[in-house]
């Protein structure tokens, strides 16, 4: 099982003393920056900016996966899971293929809401889906499972 990880730098609000996590690009550029009155809240949010950080990095198509690091994570590190990363991997890997949200899902016979949710963290499809988003888009299923590649 792969872990997937991005790490952030703990630095600490002067005003309010809340924790402020920051996490960098290979510039050095901040991509997201969480912050609140605990160290799990603060996370939370970070956890969120840097999901849509990689959601849109998969609009450009790159690949959003290129930001996180695997292995063992160290202390001052955000893991994704699976359910982090299926919707943006989602989202990447159909884009990658030319295919519009509404083109996917008349290929798996679902509305397009429907699966505009499998790419907004809205709903969790059931595997047979999840095997036919993998013949739709001509990939293998664990592509979008990555910590079970």
């Amino acid at each position: 099982m792969q872990t997937y990880f991005i790490r952030f730098q703990r630095l600490q609000d002067d005003e309010t003393g809340f924790p402020v996590l920051v996490v960098k690009g290979p510039r050095g550029k901040a991509i997201a920056v969480g912050s609140g009155p605990t160290m799990a809240e603060a996370e939370a949010q970070l956890r969120g900016l840097v999901q849509e950080s990689l959601a849109g990095i998969a609009e450009e198509p790159r690949d959003p996966m290129s930001l996180l690091s695997r292995g063992v994570p160290p202390k001052d590190s955000l893991v994704l899971t699976s359910k982090d990363l299926f919707p943006i991997l989602l989202r990447y890997h159909r884009l990658r293929s030319g295919l519009t949200q509404e083109q996917m899902a008349q290929r798996l016979k679902i509305s397009q809401p429907t699966y505009s949710g499998y790419e907004r963290w809205d709903a969790n499809p059931y595997l047979s889906t999840v095997e036919a988003i993998g013949e739709a888009l001509g990939i293998r299923v664990v592509m979008l499972f990555p910590d079970v590649a």
